[in-house]
């Protein structure tokens, strides 16, 4: 599990972040626990963020 700081800042003066891939989410009070509300909900916004900021490996491994 990832535990990640809710005020970690993440966006410009914009109120924007703009991800390595080119993707851009709003985040309106600059912190990353807003990106999902900023964006209409969505969860999966958060997590890409979350993965580009983190540079996360593009598979974690589970062993069961």
């Amino acid at each position: 599990m990832l535990q990640d700081p809710r005020n970690s800042l993440v966006a410009t003066q914009n109120r924007k972040i703009t991800l390595s891939n080119g993707k851009t989410y709003a985040a309106t009070n600059y912190q990353i626990n807003s990106v999902a509300l900023s964006n209409g909900g969505d969860i999966a916004a958060l997590a890409e963020v979350i993965y580009d900021q983190y540079k996360l490996p593009d598979r974690l491994l589970c062993d069961h």
